[in-house]
Parts: C-alpha cells; structure tokens; sequence
C-alpha cells in the first residue's frame, strides 16, 4: 500500500527542469550485452564514431542521448534478440525530452525477446525518468530487489549521494508492451511508480502518461501513482490493457493510486481500462495514506488534503483476488492518522469481478469503501457511481459492494449491476436500499423495490469465465439509461435500452476492431 521507509529516504526534492527543447534528432543502436562504459558519450555522433572495443552498450546509449538535445531513438541490433543485459546498479537518468527506448519482439509470438536484469539493484530504481517525452517499449525487465524498475518524476539520490530531481512539469511518458517480473525479493519491489517527491515539493505536475499493454507479474505493486509533497498534481494517466497477476503481499495492490505523505495534493482523471487482474491480494486500490516516516523524524509525512477525483474504471476483469477494488478516504499507522482527504467522482462501470479462487480463501470483496481506518479522522468518499458491472461467485456478507463508514461516505450509487452466485446473506452492506436500482440481486429489503429482480441471469459459461448473456437473458435490455455507459465491456453499442451487467449481449469483442 505504501513505499517501504527505508525508500523515503530517497524521495525529498523536485526542482526546475533539467530538460531543453527538442532540436536535432539522432538514433543510437545498442550492439552489446556488457553494462560499461568504454566509448565517448559526449554526443549520440560522437559515440558511434567512437564506441570504444565493444560496440555500443545501453549505458552507453543513455549517457550520449542525456548529452545533447534530441528526439532520439534507442534501438537494439536484431543480434540481441534473445539476450539479456546484466546491469550492474541503476541505468542513467532519463534527463533529457524526447528519448525513446525500443527493444526488440519475437515475430511468433509478439513479445519481448531483449531482457534488462536489474536485479543486481543498487540505489534507488532502475530507470529515473526526469524528463518528459520518454517512451520505453517492448522490453522484458528483472525488476530490483527493493526499488521500482522505472521512477518517473519525484527525486532519488545517485550512488554517490547526490540529490538527482525530476523536471518540476513532466508530461507525454509512455511504457508500452513490455513485460515486468521480480528478479529479487518481490515483497518490496514495485514495476512503475508516478510519483511527485515527499514533504518539500510544491507545485510540482506530472500528466499525459501511458501505460498500455504491459504484464507485471509477482512483484509488490504493479504501478503506483503517489501524489507526495505539497501542492503537487498529478493528471491523466491512462492504465489499460495491461496484465496484472500474483501480487500478493497482505495490504498491496496491483495498481494503487494515492495521496501520500503529503498536503493538498491531487490526482485528477485516472483511467484504468481493459486490464485483467488474476490472483491479486487486491486489484485497483484508491486511498490517501500516511506511515510513521524515517525513525529520524526528519521528514514532515502529515497526510492532509489530498484529493483523488475523477477516476475511471472501467471494462476490466478480475478474477480470483481477495479484493477487486478497494476505496479508503484515510488509512494510517496507529497514532499516525489521515486528515481531511477526499476521493471523489469516481466511476466504476462495465466491469467482471469474478471472486473465486484466491488462493486457500474461500471467499473474496467485489467492491469495498472505507472513510476512515487506523484513526484517520474527517476523510470523505463522495460520488461513487457503480454501473452496469457483473460480480460473481461466494463473497462475505456485503462482499459484493460494501461501504464501512462512520458518515464520510456519500452518494453512492449502484445501477444496473448483477450479483450472483454470491452470499447468501447479501451482496450489499451499507448502501441504503433506495440508491440500488435496475440490478439483478438475491437480498432481502432489496429485491423487489427499484426494478431490482432475483432471477437467473443466464450466463454464457460462468464456469470457464464467459459472463456475456445467453439468448433469451432476462438481463438483456432492462436495465436503465441514466449514466449507463453507451458501450459495453466488448465496446459493443448498449443502445436506447441497456442490458444490466456488464454485456449487453453475447459478444463478440470488438474493442480492437479498429
């Protein structure tokens, strides 16, 4: 849920851009396997004019790209196809916009056939990114054992103990196609951290970013977007159509979006679209949280005022973790509370949550909201609007959508939603009955009122995971208009007349049609 402390201590300071504007463009073509450098890397010219006895080697590539003003292109010669790159600590800082790094793929199969290794680690991430415009892709990376495998934004310290900072405005970050795996010790490891930097940063923004078709698998957290510091803001990043599986460490998620540690800051616009999330601890969790900070009581780690707003998620499966999506205004460390944050406006729709299967668990949440946990004091939840998902299979007593609140969760909404095959005592805890509409569900004080049936919803193979709707399906076309979304979870067009859950019918998929 939270960066280990012995990671604060890397994350203090973001100043002024470090990056230039864009004027020429070069391409640099990585040749070798070693982790040295041996060739001049005062520009991308001089370095192919001069590689050294080796050839070119990404360290190499990456020094010469932060040295002169770009766009540039890393490539990698079609003979490192199956070869991997055994880092011996972190790779250079991204200082410079307008660098793109893209491996190779295996023309069978479409993935990645270059390996970056860093589980060697070092100090502070694999890869820093500083600047803006980066896109890496298309590669497999071994993640380090206790820092992220890519940092964009926020600040670290170098190997040498100098204070290395992020641009004070980042934008256009793109990580694309790539596959992530824990190379050391996963309970500490995260793939991708979005982060503004702890308790002296202000005004700092990060926005236009990127994550689209990766696989991150048995590692502590896939990405994590961290609004830390004050002030800071952190905009439109867009997860869709990645993996995320076997991310099981008690109290983590495989896509966590926080304030954390920090004042007023916000994350505005999240999109988290079309993933799968597999045998997860918990799949999407929102929260402002705070930790005790570094024993040296040095740093000032106060969580207050953050807001999270405008969230999507949207047409993405979960299957078998403990939690789908978690929600928690204000979570803290005992005497350390959360004050004063808000998520808000957050929209969850077109989803499958199918609650089997978490490991030796015999039941699992769909949906679970808290305002206020571990002391935190006046944090709010307001506007949560579920619409037309389909949950299934056994969960605890309101495990399908259930609110914990002392008063700090408001307007929420569920609508044209299927519960099946769930708990017998209810899917819902701590809605009020009246904002639970057109929706299939098995619950006394629910069923019958509102358009909410219990009847069989028809499913097309529950047991091999299909949950579009059979012919014939008394949840095909009656649902309700208001706020159902204009596609389905197969972009399928939902029409005048919406089906409750989250098909409008029996398929086919075609999101990627175009």
């Amino acid at each position: 849920m939270r960066i280990p402390v012995g990671a604060l201590a890397l994350v203090l300071a973001a100043f002024g851009a470090i990056d230039a504007t864009p004027a020429t463009a070069a391409t640099i073509t990585i040749s070798n396997t070693n982790d040295l450098v041996n060739g001049d890397t005062t520009t991308p010219g001089a370095l192919r004019a001069s590689p050294g006895p080796d050839g070119i080697s990404l360290r190499e590539a990456m020094l010469a790209a932060n040295n002169r003003p770009g766009p540039h292109a890393l490539t990698f010669a079609t003979r490192l196809a199956d070869k991997t790159i055994v880092l011996t600590g972190p790779l250079p800082p991204i200082s410079r916009s307008g660098i793109t790094l893209a491996g190779l793929t295996n023309a069978d199969t479409g993935q990645p056939s270059v390996t970056i290794d860093g589980s060697i680690g070092g100090h502070g991430p694999m890869m820093f990114v500083a600047a803006s415009s980066f896109t890496v892709s298309d590669l497999t990376i071994l993640m380090p054992p206790q820092f992220s495998a890519i940092q964009i934004g926020g600040a670290i310290h170098g190997s040498q103990g100098q204070l290395l900072a992020a641009s004070r405005t980042l934008s256009g970050l793109r990580v694309l196609r790539s596959v992530f795996h824990a190379g050391g010790d996963s309970n500490h490891a995260f793939a991708i951290a979005i982060a503004t930097s702890l308790d002296v940063t202000r005004n700092a923004s990060i926005s236009d970013v990127v994550i689209d078709g990766n696989t991150f698998q048995n590692m502590f957290e896939g990405v994590n977007v961290q609004g830390s510091g004050r002030s800071n803001v952190i905009r439109d990043v867009v997860i869709q159509r990645n993996v995320f599986s076997q991310m099981t460490a008690p109290a983590t998620s495989a896509v966590e979006i926080a304030g954390h540690n920090g004042r007023r800051n916000s994350i505005l616009g999240t999109r988290i679209l079309h993933n799968v999330f597999a045998g997860n601890f918990s799949g999407v969790n929102l929260n402002n949280n705070r930790d005790a900070g570094p024993p040296c009581g040095c740093i000032d780690t106060t969580t207050a005022g953050n807001v999270i707003d405008d969230t999507v998620i949207e047409g993405n499966m979960f299957t078998g973790n403990l939690e789908a999506i978690g929600m928690a205004a204000g979570t803290g460390q005992p005497g350390f509370p959360p004050v004063n944050n808000t998520i808000s406006n957050t929209r969850i729709v077109n989803n499958v949550i199918n609650r089997t299967g978490y490991q030796h668990f015999d039941t699992a949440a769909g949906i679970h909201v808290f305002d206020n946990q571990n002391g935190a004091m006046n944090n709010r939840v307001n506007g949560l609007s579920i619409v037309n998902n389909t949950i299934h299979g056994p969960g605890p007593m309101g495990g399908g959508v259930w609110v914990e609140s002392a008063g700090g969760v408001t307007q929420v909404s569920v609508r044209n939603t299927i519960f099946w095959g769930g708990s017998p005592f209810g899917e819902i805890e701590g809605v009020p009955p009246p904002r639970v509409r057109y929706s299939i569900i098995d619950q006394d004080g629910i069923t019958g009122i509102n358009h909410n049936v219990n009847v069989e919803p028809l499913f097309k193979n529950p047991a091999r995971g299909n949950f579009r709707l059979k012919a014939g399906s008394p949840a095909f076309r009656a649902g309700n208009p208001t706020d159902a979304p204009a596609t389905d979870r197969d972009c399928q067009p939902r029409g005048t007349r919406p089906s409750i859950g989250a098909y409008q019918r029996g398929g086919p998929d075609i999101c990627l049609a175009d």
